[in-house]
């Protein structure tokens, strides 16, 4: 085997290890977390409002529970998702890939998706709907009743 093609292969495998670490230790976060607090997104722990992402967590469980409408009215881009993986797991090994024009406009188009239904979602169901609710027990609003006694 050539140099450059065992140096490749190398860095292909290294790569490989990274994602695998980066999602264990996601994993171990998000059950922690979870079990500590009740949800383990971080912006809602800290500032009491939902991520544009919020809801995921639990439409992916309702997806391997065989819940396909739940899981739609949790968060409807759930499906989604194994779209954005192999987007992003096809540009992580791919450096050619990760630079062309097709991968930025796909980054782009699933950001607008995101946010676009993320207004939708806080316009319509904020603050007293699940998984848009709001949340009392966070970070921000704990120190502000801290302040105010």
């Amino acid at each position: 085997m050539p140099n450059n093609q065992k140096d490749r292969v190398k860095k292909n495998r290294k790569k490989a290890l990274f994602t695998v670490l980066f999602l264990a230790v996601f994993a171990v976060y998000a059950l922690l977390v979870t079990s500590l607090w009740g949800h383990a997104c971080p912006i809602n722990l800290v500032f009491g409002v939902p991520c544009p992402g919020c809801g995921l967590t639990r439409a992916v469980m309702l997806v391997f529970r065989g819940d396909f409408i739940g899981a739609f009215f949790m968060h409807p881009l759930v499906f989604t998702l194994p779209l954005i993986g192999a987007l992003f797991i096809a540009a992580f090994f791919s450096e050619r890939f990760s630079r062309s024009k097709v991968f930025s406009a796909l980054c782009v188009f699933f950001s607008a998706l995101f946010i676009g239904v993320y207004v939708y979602r806080m316009i319509a169901f904020f603050p007293s709907e699940e998984p848009m609710a709001f949340n009392e027990n966070s970070l921000l609003f704990f120190l502000k009743r801290l302040l105010n006694k």
